[in-house]
C-alpha cells in the first residue's frame, strides 16, 4: 500500500484537514495562553516576588517552577525532544507526579530559600503545586480527548487525537443524496 501525496487528495479532503488542523491550533493557542498566564492569587492579586513580604516567597516559587517547566517543555516540543506534541499535555492531564514531582520542587526551593524566610511549609508548597496542576488539568482536558481507536499512551502517539469528523463533513458523504 502506498501513501497518497497531498496533490493526489481531492481539494475537499485537503480543505477538511486544513480546517480541522486550524481548529486544533486555535484550541491549543487558547489553552497555552491560559497556562502561560496561570498563577496563584493571594488576597485577590496574582502572587509576585515582594521583598517586603517574604510570606509569599514559596507560593511565588511554585508558580515560577511550574511556568519554567511549561516553557522548557514547549521548547523541547519545538526542538523535537522528550515530549513531542500531545504527550506534554497528556502529562498535565494525568497530573500527580507525572511531571514536577513534589520532592523535586521542594529540593529546588530549599536551594533558593534564605534563612530569613522562616520555616519551609511543605504542606503549603504541596497545596500550591496541586493548585497549579489542577488548573492545568482543567485547561488541557479538551485537547487531550482521544477519538483514536488506539490507547494513545500505549501506542506512544505524539499527536493530538481530539479531532472529531462528523459524517456530514466527509466530502464523499455530501455527494450522496438520500
Amino acid at each position: 500500500m502506498t501513501c497518497a501525496k497531498a496533490g493526489d487528495l481531492p481539494l475537499e479532503v485537503i480543505r477538511l484537514i486544513t480546517s480541522k488542523l486550524d481548529d486544533i491550533r486555535t484550541l491549543k493557542g487558547g489553552i497555552d495562553k491560559s497556562l502561560f498566564m496561570s498563577s496563584i492569587r493571594v488576597e485577590g492579586q496574582a502572587v509576585t516576588l515582594n521583598v517586603n513580604d517574604k510570606s509569599t516567597f514559596d507560593t511565588w516559587f511554585v508558580v515560577q517552577m511550574w511556568r519554567d517547566w511549561f516553557t522548557h517543555q514547549n521548547a523541547q516540543v519545538i526542538g523535537g525532544e522528550k515530549y513531542s506534541g500531545a504527550r506534554m499535555y497528556r502529562a498535565m492531564l494525568k497530573g500527580g507526579d507525572e511531571y514536577l514531582p513534589l520532592p523535586s520542587v521542594i529540593e529546588k526551593l530549599k536551594v533558593f530559600r534564605q534563612k530569613d524566610l522562616g520555616k519551609l511549609d511543605k504542606q503549603e508548597v504541596e497545596e500550591d503545586l496541586k493548585l497549579m496542576k489542577d488548573f492545568a488539568r482543567s485547561k488541557v482536558k479538551d485537547l487531550c480527548v482521544s477519538r483514536s481507536y488506539s490507547i494513545v499512551d500505549e501506542a506512544d502517539i505524539g499527536y493530538f487525537t481530539c479531532t472529531k469528523v462528523e459524517n456530514d463533513e466527509l466530502p464523499w458523504a455530501k455527494k450522496i443524496r438520500y
